[in-house]
């Protein structure tokens, strides 16, 4: 099930606490005055209380923020995300409640990573790196897109003032938890999705398999010999 964060007065999320995606009730938050006699309630602004449905845990809100307890909002790291990745992740993740700036600029680090242990560390930049990728179409149009997001975002917060993203609030929270979400999709393209197709290709039997790869290699060559006709004629 697609993971849903923890969203001001939505009425289901993914709770920080049991991770379960689970019904959330919401309660105004009341100080009391006056006598043990004559006792009056008033509301405090801005501070409210979910409970969970799952778990019956709570949490605290404070001006649309989880305040209580130290969580936050940003989902799991993907099963198939590597442990160097994975560290750089969990690392965003400890701190995007406290600034979400630099947790967008880790998670642009952690994209770097990720990217050179799929084609192999150089020393290209990382939109370079991504240009190699969409050559060797390895990338949809979406995950490209998202990779470019999490790039130009990230680089913002590495180098304020040197890339203009005013029609992007990347200090704001909500935002923040959506690179987090990019994140796990980048993965699942460029990790899960062609380990599972290995898997499938892994069951077929050798001797199809050669018959495929002599299939292939007739349709690489006849593709050669029309490209070079094609320059045959030019000339």
């Amino acid at each position: 099930m697609p993971y849903t964060p923890p969203t001001h007065k939505a009425e289901g999320f993914n709770c920080p606490l049991c991770n379960f995606y689970s019904h959330q009730l919401w309660f105004p938050m009341y100080y009391g005055t006056g006598s043990s006699y004559s006792p009056k309630y008033e509301g405090i602004k801005n501070l409210e209380l979910s409970i969970c449905y799952k778990c019956k845990e709570y949490l605290i809100w404070y001006d649309e923020k989880i305040v209580f307890p130290v969580v936050n909002g940003a989902p799991p790291p993907h099963e198939d995300m590597s442990d160097e990745v994975k560290k750089i992740y969990d690392e965003a993740k400890s701190i995007v409640s406290k600034s979400s700036r630099a947790a967008a600029a880790l998670l642009r680090v952690a994209v770097t990573v990720l990217i050179d242990q799929v084609i192999g560390k150089n020393k290209n930049t990382l939109n370079n790196n991504i240009g190699i990728l969409v050559e060797e179409k390895k990338l949809s149009v979406q995950i490209q897109q998202s990779l470019d997001y999490l790039r130009v975002t990230g680089d913002h917060e590495l180098h304020p003032g040197v890339i203009e993203m005013d029609d992007i609030e990347v200090n704001d929270y909500q935002h923040t938890i959506s690179l987090f979400e990019l994140v796990n999709l980048i993965v699942e393209e460029l990790i899960t999705r062609p380990k599972k197709i290995n898997e499938y290709y892994d069951r077929i039997p050798q001797r199809q398999k050669e018959q495929i790869e002599k299939r292939d290699s007739k349709a690489i060559s006849r593709d050669q010999t029309a490209n070079s006709n094609k320059k045959d004629h030019i000339i």
